[in-house]
């Protein structure tokens, strides 16, 4: 999918042009995730009330636990695995390049519309969605999707074409999956000892 920002891959006229507007799609689609996270992390707050600190700490704390179990082949369950459906590749043909590359972007940002293929993804949702603030939802959400662009963009600009840049991006898949594993069983460490604290 990395051919969506086909015209920065190919060092044609526009490529930069090209690239920008997918860190923009990044943004974009971080912004939308974390106002629909953050929007339902307020109202399940509200409606929880006083305790909501001490639930939503707990639950972040789980599905860390269990993102990083599943990340590091501990345990065989794997919840963001369900979504199999990638950025569709007409969008090149009925968006152009500079469109293609923004929506790509986008659809990325958004953590669950595109195959999920390290469950760490699990545990950046799950704290915009328990933050119980608006603002700080769309914090996390827009780190996410910038990202998620900029890894690809980084990605683009790093090897010779298309095919060594995705097949780069593929040796480096279970140094990724180890790396959010770990990241994740660190934050659900952090979170179960932050409660044990207070």
């Amino acid at each position: 999918m990395i051919g969506q920002i086909g015209p920065f891959v190919k060092g044609d006229q526009g490529g930069r042009r090209v690239l920008w507007l997918h860190i923009a799609g990044g943004l974009v689609g971080g912004c939308l995730a974390g106002v629909l996270l953050g929007t339902t992390g307020v109202a399940l707050a509200t409606v929880v009330g006083s305790p909501w600190q001490t639930v939503s700490a707990l639950l972040l704390a789980a599905m860390s636990l269990v993102a990083g179990l599943a990340d590091l082949g501990v345990i065989p369950f794997a919840p963001m695995r369900w979504q199999k459906r990638q950025t569709p590749r007409g969008w090149s043909c009925a968006l152009g390049p500079e469109g293609s590359a923004f929506g790509w972007a986008v659809d990325l940002s958004l953590g669950v519309t595109t195959i999920v293929s390290n469950q760490a993804v699990l545990v950046v949702l799950a704290a915009a969605l328990l933050s119980g603030g608006l603002l700080s939802a769309v914090l996390v959400m827009v780190a996410f999707g910038l990202g998620r662009a900029a890894s690809v963009a980084v990605h683009a600009a790093s090897a010779g074409d298309v095919n060594e840049r995705s097949n780069a991006v593929d040796r480096r898949f279970d140094a990724y999956r180890l790396i959010g594993g770990l990241g994740s069983l660190g934050v659900a460490l952090l979170f179960l000892l932050s409660e044990i604290a207070r």
